[in-house]
């Protein structure tokens, strides 16, 4: 098969090595012709608080700062500020999504949030908001490159609920692009929501806030505009230098960027499987297709760098932080988010015929990547064990072959639904 059959841009991540001759070959044309990359250095390179402490895409230390940032007590001065803003921007996007919130943006404005704390890693929760009057608490599980693992979400509600049974709650699953969490309960929320709050609030409050935690602040939005946005001047640049120097690209991702032995041979394998195909991915997840489905078959959609993939693709997880893997079908980004709730919405409700369980909940679907089927487990492990390389592969392995129903019927049930789709303005 083509292996350029589904983009318009070579998205695709991963290739067969080089021979020795033709990597250092590519690897001296990287460094010394490549005048975009000098251009991309000189626009996220400039100095940033965040990478000289390499937090850029550390869950804890951004944790760290939220909650320092929230804290209405600690040493930014500026009280509830933050904490108010970013609640009162919350709050209502939850309720529009059809959660029950605790609280409305109305109270927080006027309230005094007496006993309010700030708590981290209280009982593995990332960030525990608790306040006593008026009474909620808030619980935010963070995530940006790692998955959820052995149902903590559901974990995590059912002790808030026991801990805190006289106050009302609200669970918020913060990941880079607002991707469905695995408990229906649970709200989700991008670092693009965060980036819009913050902003606002550091212009709005600009004459106030001190030029230290200003300066901090700037650093942090800049942080999260540059790596966890999309941008389409870094967009076309990466696809450039990606374009023009993809061997030495693949020969540095298969080098640095396998995490562990037993990810990074499961990355080779699929990179060589005649079955499936990469399309895209990072150190710590990937996003596959069956090789049988070429556009003709598996209708493509346009994600936000205006590419062309497949309508539902597999993600999978590596966490090395949890010790787990995991695996599910669902749909990123597309430009017509109406369409694009439509197909979602339909699969979930066709899971059973795959033999599967539905992904997701009822209600309003978010932006990022949303699983159709429910996730899967396809290894755990304690870690001070990690799996060695046949672990990883046997039970890889054995989870993609019981995609098989998935593979051939999927297709024809997403032409089926594009063939009905219907604009609501139509």
């Amino acid at each position: 098969m083509n292996r350029d059959n589904f983009l318009d841009h070579d998205l695709e991540f991963f290739e067969l090595t080089p021979k020795r001759d033709e990597s250092l070959a590519a690897l001296e044309r990287f460094v010394t012709h490549n005048d975009e990359l000098l251009q991309l250095e000189e626009r996220i390179g400039r100095f940033n608080i965040f990478d000289a402490l390499r937090a850029t895409r550390d869950e804890l230390k951004h944790s760290n700062f939220l909650a320092w940032l929230l804290d209405p007590a600690e040493s930014h001065g500026q009280g509830a500020l933050f904490l108010k803003a970013v609640l009162m921007d919350l709050l209502p996007r939850a309720r529009d999504g059809g959660y029950e919130v605790p609280v409305s943006p109305i109270q927080i404005d006027a309230a005094e949030l007496h006993g309010l704390e700030v708590r981290r890693e209280w009982r593995n929760i990332d960030l525990l908001i608790k306040c006593d009057d008026p009474a909620f608490v808030i619980a935010i599980e963070n995530k940006i490159d790692s998955s959820e693992h052995s149902e903590q979400l559901s974990r995590y509600k059912r002790t808030i609920a026991q801990e805190f049974s006289s106050h009302k709650a609200l669970y918020v699953f913060l990941t880079r692009e607002g991707d469905e969490p695995s408990d229906e309960d649970w709200c989700p929320t991008s670092y693009r929501d965060l980036h819009r709050v913050l902003t606002r609030v550091a212009k709005t409050h600009s004459q106030n806030i001190g030029d230290d935690v200003r300066t901090f602040l700037d650093h942090y939005l800049r942080l999260i505009g540059s790596r966890f946005m999309d941008d389409p001047q870094i967009d076309d640049l990466c696809q450039t230098i990606y374009k023009n120097h993809r061997a030495a690209i693949d020969l540095i991702v298969e080098r640095v960027g396998a995490g562990n032995q037993g990810w990074g041979d499961a990355i080779n394998w699929l990179k060589q499987s005649p079955d499936w195909l990469i399309i895209g991915g990072s150190k710590t997840l990937l996003y596959v297709a069956p090789a049988v489905w070429t556009p003709d078959i598996m209708p493509t959609r346009i994600n936000r760098n205006g590419a062309k993939v497949p309508w539902v693709v597999m993600e999978l997880f590596w966490d090395r932080t949890y010790g787990a893997a995991a695996m599910s079908w669902g749909v990123g980004p597309h430009t017509d988010q109406e369409l694009r709730e439509h197909i979602i919405s339909r699969l979930r409700d066709k899971a059973e015929s795959f033999g599967e369980k539905r992904g997701g909940r009822k209600g309003k679907i978010p932006d990022g990547f949303s699983r159709v089927f429910k996730q899967h487990h396809v290894l755990n492990w304690r870690n001070s064990e990690l799996p060695d390389t046949e672990q990883v592969m046997k039970s890889l392995q054995s989870h993609l072959h019981r995609c098989s129903s998935i593979v051939q019927d999927l297709p024809g049930h997403v032409n089926d639904l594009l063939r009905e789709w219907q604009p609501p303005d139509s």
